[in-house]
């Protein structure tokens, strides 16, 4: 069984509470449980003066007793596999397009893609897809499998410099056109949900138990900030003669 007390320098809360969310994520529980629960033990702490490892034991054996006892509606459906290789190649591959298109549209020259743009589009789907069912695992065995994805990643930003065959050819406007069909195709129908994520609050408060950084509330608006920058990219240089 697998252990992830063990957590790292600058905890959100403290190392126990960190835990015991961390596990209670990985175990698929609704952030409203979960601020539930850890506003128990708060409560139950405060009242006694106990510290939570003192009271609860450990917080990964703890987390499991929670979410064993909880009703399946409690828990969420994690996104399968081919969910997260589809949004990430639906992703990617809009972006870029619009990249592509707008450079093309730039300097007036047809917009291109290359087989190492495109080779190394496929190498990070396959490690958008991967991730996160490998979460649990680089948690525990962070030096080894960070090093194989930044690894992985670096062999992705290799690529198209290294294979800069041409494997499409297409106008500017097309490839822009397509891109962005693929960006709002992929996002759009659950933008709702992605801008709203499954977040832990106190019950008692309404508040966050703990900050989540504001870099990670921006990453959902990334392929809309491709997409408007594109095109104010355009409708601000000189039309190409």
């Amino acid at each position: 069984m697998t252990k992830i007390s063990k957590l790292s320098a600058r905890p959100l809360m403290d190392p126990w509470r960190d835990a015991f969310v961390l596990r209670l994520r990985l175990l698929d529980t609704r952030g409203a449980v979960i601020g539930d629960a850890l506003a128990q033990v708060d409560s139950h702490c405060a009242e006694t003066g106990e510290k939570p490892d003192a009271a609860f034991g450990d917080p990964d054996e703890y987390a499991r007793t929670v979410a064993a006892a909880l009703p399946a509606t409690a828990r969420v459906v994690p996104p399968s596999p081919w969910n997260t290789a589809a949004l990430a190649a639906g992703t990617m591959l809009g972006v870029l397009g619009v990249l592509s298109g707008t450079a093309a549209l730039a300097d007036g020259s047809p917009g291109t893609l290359s087989w190492g743009s495109l080779a190394s589009l496929a190498c990070m789907v396959a490690v958008a897809a991967t991730l996160p069912a490998a979460l649990e695992q680089l948690i525990e065995r962070r030096w080894p499998l960070t090093v194989a994805i930044t690894a992985a990643l670096a062999v992705c930003a290799a690529l198209p410099a290294l294979w800069r065959h041409e494997a499409l050819r297409a106008p500017g406007t097309v490839l822009l056109g397509c891109g962005a069909v693929l960006l709002l195709a992929t996002w759009l129908p659950p933008l709702a949900g992605r801008l709203r994520p499954d977040r832990i609050v106190d019950p008692r408060s309404g508040l966050e138990p703990f900050t989540v950084p504001p870099w990670i509330r921006w990453v959902g608006w990334l392929p809309a900030t491709v997409l408007v920058a594109a095109i104010l990219l355009i409708a601000l240089l000189p039309t190409p003669h």
